[in-house]
């Protein structure tokens, strides 16, 4: 349990409620690694869902291929896991609030790291904004032209992972609404995870430098 403790302390948040849904995620996930080591070769594996647990066979999922340390905040982790039980209940729409919430909740926190004071109003082009900002991020004449049209479709993505939360969310209902299949749940929490990875890189890089 070792492993488990060091990136449980590190992402720990200070309120016990969302502190104890952490340890708890952190331990049913090392007893699913630990039993799933043992069925590695019955082409059979143990999933969770909610409270739920079921022996399926080994390729019934979708695999998130993105880097899932990455997001060092236990409650960005725990939402990320959340996600990928939503995948495997066909829940898309909360995939789709879960996507936000992450490049949201990592956007608040590289403010916090950088003790940027910012109104949690849910305005997620205002707090990318604030953090291309303090992450001296906002193109220049030096850029490469290439390097400068990434960033431009990077907060293109951005905004329309807001705007799909906002109209195709489980927490707005709306007649406007687009059904969610699999394949864009999948691209979308993936692109979120992408996104909020490299935001968080980026922001390393610039403690490192000083």
């Amino acid at each position: 349990m070792k492993e488990i403790d060091n990136f449980v302390l590190e992402g720990l948040t200070g309120d016990v409620s969302k502190d104890i849904l952490i340890v708890a995620e952190a331990i049913k996930r090392r007893v699913i690694q630990e039993i799933n080591a043992i069925l590695l070769y019955s082409n059979f594996k143990l999933v969770s869902s909610g409270n739920s647990w079921e022996i399926v066979a080994a390729d019934n999922d979708i695999k998130i291929s993105v880097p899932i340390k990455r997001i060092n905040s236990g409650y960005i982790s725990n939402l990320l896991a959340q996600g990928l039980d939503d995948l495997q209940d066909n829940d898309f729409d909360s995939v789709v609030t879960k996507s936000r919430t992450i490049v949201e909740e990592v956007f608040l926190q590289i403010l916090a790291d950088n003790n940027v004071e910012c109104k949690h109003n849910g305005d997620i082009s205002k707090y990318r904004n604030l953090v291309v900002k303090t992450l001296g991020m906002r193109p220049s004449k030096e850029w490469n032209p290439r390097v400068t049209k990434m960033i431009s479709h990077l907060n293109g993505i951005i905004d329309l992972i807001a705007e799909m939360r906002n109209k195709d969310g489980d927490a707005h209902a709306s007649n406007e609404r687009v059904k969610i299949k699999a394949a864009e749940a999948e691209l979308l929490l993936n692109t979120s995870v992408s996104v909020a990875t490299y935001y968080l890189r980026i922001s390393d890089i610039r403690h490192t430098l000083g």
